[in-house]
């Protein structure tokens, strides 16, 4: 993982259950990481694909949830 996605992460699990209402969205990734938005969108495909997140929704509706296994996910 790079920087921003760690700080992405670690923003997630510090917010818990409660914390990003609806899950977190490319928009709230540029917020935490003061990236672009094309950053954004590529480092949170890369957490998918590495598993540490779970995609909902399509285009701009789209938002990210921390796999957290067995079917449990973290808002």
């Amino acid at each position: 993982m790079n920087e921003r996605q760690e700080k992405a992460i670690d923003r997630l699990f510090r917010e818990g259950p409660g914390g990003f209402t609806g899950g977190l969205s490319a928009e709230k990734h540029l917020a935490i990481t003061g990236t672009s938005r094309p950053t954004a969108t590529c480092d949170l495909h890369d957490l998918v694909e590495k598993g540490a997140l779970r995609r909902f929704g399509e285009c701009r509706y789209t938002r990210y949830r921390l796999n957290l296994g067995r079917g449990a996910v973290m808002t």
